[in-house]
């Protein structure tokens, strides 16, 4: 016997997600603002489910991703360094950390305004239709956003979609 799922309804606008923006604030002082890049992901999952945008959600994750390999990159290199160095003086190694500390800026920085303004763009969509400033945005993003979706009022789905048509009558089986 086939089992009765619910069905979805697109209508349904889920509520976005509710840590008081404070908290996101204490945790990302807290954790160097990792926890911040992990706080987007969790906003774009929530955007990613209310517009359909996938990019937001793809580059929070690819922001949260690149923090981890950048250090590896750069313990890796030091560790290459140390053991070309050993006993020597080589000039080169002082090139190789220059460029490694300036790939892992260029990295780091580029996935996360890349995240933080591909998010601002989605939540500034129809749908949510919230409204933020660039600098605020660079900034504070995860903690900005969270700002504003902590008192985000879901609407009706009639508010977005117009007036829902009237369920049919209820019929009764026939009886044999």
């Amino acid at each position: 016997m086939p089992e009765n799922k619910p069905s979805l309804d697109p209508r349904i606008v889920l509520p976005p997600p509710r840590l008081h923006w404070g908290w996101v604030l204490a945790l990302s002082i807290l954790t160097r603002s990792y926890f911040n890049s992990i706080w987007m992901v969790v906003q774009a999952n929530w955007v990613r489910k209310v517009t359909g945008r996938q990019d937001a959600f793809i580059w929070s994750i690819v922001n949260v991703a690149v923090i981890p390999v950048v250090l590896l990159i750069a313990v890796m290199v030091g560790a290459t360094i140390g053991i070309m160095s050993r006993g020597q003086d080589v000039g080169d190694t002082h090139m190789l950390s220059t460029a490694v500390s300036v790939f892992a800026v260029i990295a780091v920085l580029g996935s996360y305004t890349m995240a933080a303004f591909k998010l601002r763009s989605a939540l500034q969509e129809a749908t949510v239709g919230l409204a933020f400033g660039g600098v605020m945005t660079f900034l504070f993003s995860g903690t900005y956003f969270q700002y504003f979706l902590y008192d985000y009022v879901v609407p009706d789905a009639e508010e977005l979609y117009g007036a829902l048509p009237s369920p049919p009558a209820y019929v009764s089986p026939p009886t044999v």
